[in-house]
């Protein structure tokens, strides 16, 4: 992979940063942020554990699901870095440590559209419990981008404080 060889003459700053998701990305006076399609991923990760009857909910989340904004800011500049050892390709390569952001108190705020349509469950708010569990589960279960639990990981994980519905 060409970016794993240029990160060989990057600082543990420069690594660093360049894996950081910013609202202006190359920006880092910009605040970091969370990519959308990260935490659509997670929540669609966990539907995948979750039966409609027989049937998996992950193709009804993948379709009636979504989160709106493309980056989801998280209203801080700053981060710590997490320096880990790391196989490069995975599992075959060799051990390389990798220098990523680590933010360890963070609050966001996004919009989730649900098509009630696609769920057909019989009372829509049966549709939003079934949502909000899935949001809440993904955070404890599956967490976001880097060392999350879903890579074996104990970062990325995130609780759900406040759901309102709009």
């Amino acid at each position: 992979d060409v970016h794993d060889r240029a990160t060989k003459t990057m600082t543990a700053e420069e690594q660093a940063e360049s894996a950081a998701h910013r609202m202006v990305p190359g920006d880092p006076k910009s605040n970091l942020a969370i990519p959308g399609e990260a935490l659509w991923k997670t929540c669609l990760n966990m539907s995948s554990r979750i039966k409609f009857g027989k049937r998996s909910a992950a193709p009804f989340y993948a379709s009636g699901f979504a989160i709106l904004e493309p980056s989801i800011d998280l209203g801080i500049t700053k981060y710590d870095i997490l320096s880990k050892a790391c196989r490069v390709p995975p599992r075959t390569g060799a051990l390389v440590v990798k220098h990523r952001p680590q933010i360890n108190k963070w609050k966001a705020s996004f919009h989730v559209n649900v098509d009630t349509r696609v769920f057909n469950l019989t009372n829509p708010n049966d549709t939003r419990k079934e949502v909000q569990k899935t949001i809440e589960d993904s955070g404890v279960f599956i967490g976001l981008l880097d060392n999350s639990p879903r890579l074996k990981g104990p970062h990325g994980k995130f609780k759900v404080t406040k759901l309102v519905e709009v």
